[in-house]
């Protein structure tokens, strides 16, 4: 018999027991899925990328640059569709307008972490504020992080 993953044995315990309907379980399911991309290395290293292409042109002042707009708006768009097309391969039947409109009936059910990293996903302030923290990282000199120290043989 083929050994299936805990999560998965304990979502079927529950549509079993009638304890949760199968939009709720999807509901989890999704919840799930989306932290396990927000969190991956692969989405992290892709967001990275999107950075690192465009920090330059932003600068540390109030005043925000036309400029900023169509990056901030493409950036919203290519982590909005890299998550889309990752919960796509396991949930073909994923619809993210679907997910968007549950969320707002089952707010109080989404996990404060979660919803904070999506929320900065969407927000211009925090989206500014990573593009400068990688702005100042790309200038910052290479070996400026390294610490050495002397010790005795």
């Amino acid at each position: 018999m083929e050994e299936r993953p805990q999560e998965e044995a304990f979502v079927d315990e529950i549509l079993v027991s009638g304890n949760s309907s199968e939009e709720d379980t999807l509901f989890d399911r999704t919840i799930g899925k989306l932290e396990d991309i927000l969190l991956d290395e692969e989405f992290l290293d892709f967001q990275s990328r999107f950075f690192e292409q465009h920090c330059q042109i932003f600068e540390d002042t109030e005043e925000n640059k036309l400029e900023y707009t169509p990056i901030f708006e493409e950036y919203v768009r290519t982590m909005e569709r890299y998550i889309e097309d990752r919960i796509h391969q396991e949930m073909p039947d994923f619809s993210l307008e679907a997910f968007a409109a549950q969320l707002q009936q089952r707010s109080a059910e989404f996990p404060e972490d979660i919803f904070e990293m999506i929320h900065n996903l969407t927000e211009f302030n925090s989206f500014k504020e990573m593009m400068l923290a990688n702005k100042q990282a790309a200038d910052a000199p290479l070996f400026a992080s390294l610490h050495i120290s002397s010790f005795a043989l």
